[in-house]
């Protein structure tokens, strides 16, 4: 018998009970969070035009591309992974954000949508993926 095997074996009903609620908890916390992304995905989304501001390297996970947009006539800010895009963004370049209609702050950048700098930045956004993108 290996020695954890033992170390288990001897822990109180106790204690293997708060381990074990430990594990669930951290399983029911990112459950949750994948919930509501799935939750947000499926609202009725607005578009704008976002400006990426910064490419940054957590200290753990992949690249990040740090953006901003604004809607609501208020400035929101987001991040998204690089993965796949790094020879896209570049920071001052404009892509396409969609965001939930009564969440505005939840926007997501789409960098495989690269907006033009001659297209004007919408007043209130777009409520449907403009034409030109379909």
């Amino acid at each position: 018998m290996t020695e954890e095997k033992k170390k288990w074996r001897n822990l109180t009903r106790k204690d293997k009970v708060k381990i074990v609620s430990i594990f669930a908890a951290i399983i029911s916390i990112g459950l949750i969070g994948m919930a509501y992304k799935q939750f947000m995905r499926f609202q009725p989304q607005d578009y704008t035009i976002g400006t990426v501001t910064k490419i940054w390297k957590p200290i753990k996970g992949g690249t990040k591309v740090a953006y901003v947009y604004f809607a609501d006539g208020q400035e929101q800010y987001g991040n998204v992974d690089l993965f796949g895009f790094e020879q896209v963004a570049k920071p001052g370049r404009r892509f396409l954000v969609s965001y939930p209609e009564q969440y505005v702050w939840e926007g997501v950048m789409d960098l495989s949508v690269e907006m033009p700098d001659s297209l004007p930045l919408p007043a209130d956004g777009w409520d449907e993926r403009p034409q030109f993108l379909k």
